[in-house]
């Protein structure tokens, strides 16, 4: 039997057929056609979303990137899905420098001002004042994110790096915060390590002179973190080395640092 062109399955297989094939004005056609048909049907919205959303990671992959062309394709996807998780993620591929990242923190920005808008906006946000330099900003962003969603642990480890960073450092605090991410981390994936959380606590407990406790979280972020990011556990290592008279292993990742 023909297939009946009002039918909900015809026009999402057709749909995804041209998708498929990047006939992305085709496909959207169609998903307003079957939309017209079909006002209540979830799966009409949610293939447009996927639609803009290969559109904007196509526009990522192309040098030079086209800024212009990628943030008004956001502004098509937060029109779309404002507090989408997914969609505000993508912000982050604009986090890079100069313009990119100017715009990128205006649209958190405006983005955080919405009730309604996910803790990742926040975190967001917190990551890019980090860059930054600007703490009292990340502060309040890295605040707001563990409110609004007590189990990121993500936001929990980089609330407890901006607690280090203030004039003057909140350390007991940052400690704090960082031993609940690591705890939240372990509930939520127990067989996976966060070698930049172990980080952090190590950083911390430096900072703090605790130097006997701070190898242990540093040597096991080494063990699990990739060697291009390993630079600063070296050079946190060298100085708790050094301080526990370990000259040997002091210089040892001196020389790594």
């Amino acid at each position: 039997a023909l297939s009946d062109p009002s039918d909900i399955r015809h026009h999402l297989r057709w749909a995804s057929a041209e998708a498929l094939q990047e006939n992305d004005e085709a496909a959207l056609a169609i998903v307003a056609d079957g939309e017209a048909l079909h006002p209540n049907e979830e799966a009409f919205p949610k293939m447009r979303l996927e639609i803009h959303l290969r559109r904007f990671q196509k526009i990522l992959i192309v040098e030079p990137l086209d800024i212009s062309e990628a943030f008004a394709q956001l502004e098509v996807l937060l029109a779309l899905a404002p507090a989408n998780p997914q969609v505000i993620g993508q912000i982050a591929h604009m986090s890079g420098s100069g313009e990119s990242r100017v715009r990128a923190r205006e649209l958190l920005t405006r983005l955080a001002e919405n009730e309604s808008t996910p803790a990742l906006t926040h975190k967001l946000l917190g990551d890019m004042a980090a860059l930054d330099a600007d703490w009292s900003l990340a502060l309040a962003s890295y605040e707001q994110a563990v409110k609004r969603e007590p189990e990121f642990s993500a936001a929990k480890n980089n609330l407890a790096w901006c607690l280090t960073n203030l004039t003057p450092p909140q350390l007991d605090r940052a400690l704090l915060a960082v031993d609940e991410a690591i705890a939240i981390a372990k509930r939520q994936a127990p067989d996976r390590i966060q070698p930049n959380y172990l980080e952090t606590r190590g950083q911390i407990l430096v900072r703090l002179g605790q130097y006997k406790e701070a190898v242990i979280p540093l040597e096991q972020a080494l063990r699990f973190m990739p060697e291009k990011l390993q630079k600063n556990v070296h050079s946190a290592l060298a100085k708790a080395y050094r301080a526990m008279g370990n000259r040997s292993l002091a210089e040892t990742h001196h020389r790594r640092a």
